[in-house]
């Protein structure tokens, strides 16, 4: 909504409309927004009123618009949207003469005449030198745009007005508007990193919203195909769960909470051009406690039980930040790149990359960084025996940690869904049943050193 003077087209009463008192944009991680808009009037006469509000989206939920004022009782509205199309254009031009041209090669006109458009349903139907022709070949030249079509919707509104001035409220719900975050974890040595996080915000519409309050939302909310609820007293129903939060900087949003979900608000107003992207800072946090972990996984399953099988399983890196560290509430959802800073490099080098959901106060950033290659394992196993009620199979596990640290590998063993049961022997280390497939061992490998990890599985078939 662009925030500068917008006019409303005079049906029975003079109206000057000054927009800019107000515009609140909430944008739902849905493809949903919900806009909320602060005007005055100025009518020339009192009584009965008819104007129509331009500007709205053409993604505007019809059955969502919402009018209020303490000085015009708004007895009926219309939502309008005559998009300037073809069809659109052909159907205002029935019953009306149009050029009809074919061009040449050189993009000139070669050939025109006239024809009387008779109908544009089921097909395009003209008069042309007295004989009706079906879908002609022709471009079409048109002599002006009809006054009744518009880029986007317009809200006729009719009511009785108690003064010449007077102040209104209309809110309404439109989709092509989502918002996402994206976070940048820049590691040192320590295991410790520097976290930034920007919201980015889409407005996939082809209306302009300048100088607006912005409102982000995080949860997920119900949007129902036909809105019939009341927004507005959604969003006002925002402030009884303010929690006080300092802003670390003026561009700190704020945040609002509520039961199920939460809202950063933007403490300056924005402009979000149509068809675009735009950033805004979210966090900033320095020396940050970054958590990297191992995992190796091992299914059991998928091989036959009649033979040695050696193969390498890949390690995987995780890495962990406390959300409680970036702040004592919910983080949004979005995506995480994570950076190291490397002696032999002047700059920092991305080393993975990896989507979370929203994390909940005191919980985990886990972001899975694929494959490490300082650290690896070869896994055998080689069935020992073999009777009709039991199966044991002998497994050796070699891990090589080629990095100047040690580590810890959490390593999960998972056993077939087809055995009854099964109970693990002969073991070098000790480990944990999580469920009731599957243990967990875990491994401490120190720097530049070899670990072998070996144990017998009985499965009964």
């Amino acid at each position: 909504m662009k925030a500068n003077r917008i006019f409303f087209s005079i049906i029975m009463c003079s109206v000057f409309l000054q927009v800019g008192l107000s515009t609140e944009l909430f944008i739902y991680n849905q493809n949903m927004a919900f806009i909320q808009d602060q005007s005055s009037l100025e009518l020339s006469n009192k009584g009965d009123v008819s104007f129509i509000l331009n500007g709205l989206p053409e993604n505007t939920i019809p059955s969502s618009i919402l009018i209020e004022s303490d000085c015009i009782d708004i007895i009926s509205h219309e939502f309008i949207h005559n998009p300037l199309t073809l069809e659109n254009i052909l159907e205002s031009f029935v019953g009306k003469k149009i050029q009809l041209v074919r061009y040449g090669d050189d993009g000139n006109i070669a050939s025109s005449r006239d024809g009387l458009l008779l109908s544009t349903r089921p097909s395009v139907r003209f008069e042309i030198d007295g004989k009706i022709a079906i879908n002609p070949p022709y471009s079409y030249l048109f002599p002006y745009i009809p006054d009744d079509l518009t880029e986007n919707p317009q809200l006729s509104c009719w009511g009785k007005a108690s003064s010449k001035k007077c102040d209104i409220d209309y809110s309404y719900i439109a989709t092509g508007f989502d918002w996402s975050t994206s976070y940048s974890i820049t590691l040192d040595s320590q295991q410790m990193g520097d976290v930034s996080a920007w919201f980015l915000v889409k407005n996939q519409t082809r209306q302009d919203f300048e100088n607006v309050d912005l409102t982000l939302v995080s949860g997920d909310i119900a949007f129902a195909r036909e809105v019939g609820n009341r927004p507005k007293s959604m969003a006002r129903g925002m402030e009884k769960y303010n929690v006080a939060m300092a802003s670390v900087t003026d561009t700190q949003p704020d945040m609002v909470k509520t039961n199920d979900y939460v809202t950063f608000k933007l403490p300056y107003q924005v402009t979000i051009p149509s068809d675009e992207e735009k950033q805004f800072k979210y966090l900033d946090k320095k020396n940050i406690p970054v958590k990297q972990s191992y995992r190796l996984e091992h299914d059991m399953g998928y091989r036959s039980f009649r033979d040695t099988n050696v193969e390498d399983i890949p390690v995987t890196s995780t890495y962990t930040i406390m959300a409680d560290d970036l702040g004592e509430h919910h983080q949004p959802s979005g995506l995480v790149r994570i950076y190291e800073k490397s002696n032999d490099h002047s700059s920092s080098v991305f080393v993975g990359s990896g989507n979370v959901g929203n994390i909940r106060k005191g919980g985990e950033f886990k972001i899975d960084a694929g494959r490490t290659q300082d650290i690896t394992a070869t896994y055998t196993v080689k069935n020992i025996e073999s009777y009709k009620s039991m199966t044991s199979l002998e497994n050796t596990i070699v891990f090589v940690n080629s990095k100047d640290e040690d580590v810890t590998v959490d390593m999960i063993e998972r056993f077939p869904v087809r055995q009854k049961d099964w109970e693990i022997r002969k073991k070098s280390h000790p480990f944990e049943k999580t469920d009731a497939r599957t243990a967990k061992f875990t491994i401490t490998i120190t720097a530049h050193s070899t670990e072998t990890v070996s144990f017998t599985a009985d499965l009964e078939n």
